[in-house]
């Protein structure tokens, strides 16, 4: 890439503006004009001054279906470029002139490419400037983030005809491809539900707390990135150490299950009860670091297993919260800024946030998901990334057959009007018609809401899980409650 050159820049444009002011009365027409515009030629492309109001005004008139000429653009122009500027322009733009054809289609592109980098060098100072000065309500995390997001969505790309003739070709075309590679969630009764989640996808699980919310997401999770997929996880609730050590235990209960060591006990050097060998908590692994070998020869191998089988995930799961080296996780605009930097690196799917109530925005429950909801769902669709939000719902709605509403979403019913589908979770909930409560192996998981399909069933079947570490067993088989 060659340095950025003014002098250049307005020579180019002076090449594009000739035939748009000449080829009326040349030729009689204004297909360059149109062809400019075809190939995504647009006014800011333009240096600012006498070349931007040039194009103007040619678009005024030729929009207007006004004759292009000398006399029209002064007119048009009101004094505001030399005379002889227009005069120059029409010089330039003779009877099969060579600025027309295949040169002007390649002097377009050449001026949107040094348009576009002035438009970002712009850009780049003014977040400098911000930055210099700062502000009231005006954070670093803010301005890098409204600078990435104003420099992804400037570009110019060519609008494409929406005609129905053109519509139905493309949907000709669409309908001639194999289908879409949707992520598959590894749950059975999700991806039944579902027929797995596409690219743009907005979804929630929503669940009072402790109702194994992140336990679902990291379920589904693990199971994308051993798909192949890229997934992320951004944690405004818990950090990375504990999600970290959830995994583990996770993949240690799997190492176990797998081994036929699941139900057996686990005995010391000395034959004494240590417990079973399925008890493996993440906060244990937490609390104990490098004594956790003191859990037995058993669990010992489980979790080196289970940290061996994170790292070969590999690139493919990534997890960012709070702290500094996590992202800085925050509000919007936080959210924003590594939900683009990690699609730049890593090229990601589907990113979970955990969760909606926990984005820092002003205001109550209520006001915060207002802004929330919508921001990270436009997000979501236009990265073109299944987006999962976790949601908290009000404690007293779910007490009882886990037959809750979406109304009882904190902060109102938002939610619900955004997503395309809403799950909830049920976790050691009443059994109906008594006092005793579920098995702490089952989960409950509803399918509350569906943009899609048979969504309004308000469906709900248990899984079984592992009560110690979260991992869903039976690949996610649905059973009836």
């Amino acid at each position: 890439m060659k340095a950025f050159n003014n002098e250049t820049w307005q020579q180019i444009a002076d090449y594009v503006l000739a035939p748009l002011v000449a080829e009326q009365m040349v030729d009689g027409n204004t297909q360059h004009y149109w062809r400019g515009i075809q190939n995504g030629l647009m006014v800011h492309q333009f240096p600012d001054g006498m070349w931007a109001d040039v194009y103007k005004a040619v678009s005024g008139l030729v929009l207007q279906d006004k004759p292009v000429h000398i006399t029209t653009l002064q007119n048009e122009l009101n004094g505001s470029v030399p005379s002889e500027y227009i005069a120059q322009l029409y010089t330039m733009y003779k009877k099969g002139s060579t600025l027309s054809g295949h040169v002007f289609d390649a002097n377009v592109e050449s001026l949107r490419e040094l348009g576009e980098r002035h438009f970002t060098i712009q850009r780049l100072q003014k977040a400098t400037t911000s930055l210099i000065q700062g502000g009231q309500d005006l954070s670093q995390d803010k301005v890098i983030s409204d600078t990435i997001s104003t420099l992804t969505n400037s570009g110019s790309n060519t609008i494409k005809d929406e005609t129905a003739e053109q519509m139905a070709d493309d949907f000709a075309n669409y309908m001639s491809e194999a289908p879409d590679n949707n992520l598959l969630t590894g749950i059975q009764l999700v991806d039944g539900w579902t027929g797995g989640l596409g690219l743009g996808d907005f979804i929630a699980i929503a669940a009072p707390m402790k109702q194994r919310k992140t336990s679902l997401v990291l379920n589904m999770m693990i199971n994308m990135a051993r798909d192949g997929h890229s997934v992320a996880l951004m944690m405004l609730e818990s950090n990375k150490r504990m999600v970290n050590a959830m995994l583990v235990s996770m993949f240690a209960i799997e190492y176990l299950l797998q081994n036929g060591h699941y139900d057996r006990p686990e005995l010391d050097d000395n034959a004494k009860m240590l417990g079973q060998a399925k008890h493996i908590h993440a906060s244990a692994l937490v609390r104990l670091r490098g004594r956790y070998p003191s859990l037995g020869k058993l669990r010992t191998a489980a979790i080196n297993h289970g940290i061996h089988e994170l790292k070969s995930i590999g690139r493919n799961l990534r997890i960012y919260d709070r702290t500094r080296e996590g992202g800085s996780l925050n509000d919007n605009a936080s959210i924003h800024r590594i939900c683009l930097r990690d699609k730049a690196l890593y090229n990601t799917e589907f990113i979970a946030i955990d969760h909606a109530q926990r984005v820092n925005e002003r205001g109550n429950d209520y006001e915060k998901l207002t802004t929330v909801v919508p921001y990270l769902e436009s997000l979501a669709r236009r990265e073109n990334i299944a987006m999962c939000l976790l949601a908290q719902l009000k404690a007293e709605t779910s007490e009882g057959t886990g037959n809750t509403h979406i109304s009882g979403v904190r902060g109102g019913s938002v939610l619900d009007e955004a997503v395309d589908y809403m799950f909830i979770t049920g976790y050691k909930q009443l059994l109906p018609d008594s006092e005793e409560r579920r098995p702490n192996d089952q989960l409950i998981i509803g399918l509350q809401h569906s943009r899609y399909g048979d969504g309004g069933a308000h469906k709900r079947q248990v899984v079984k899980l592992d009560p110690n570490s979260g991992l869903i067993l039976n690949n996610g088989q649905g059973y009836e409650l």
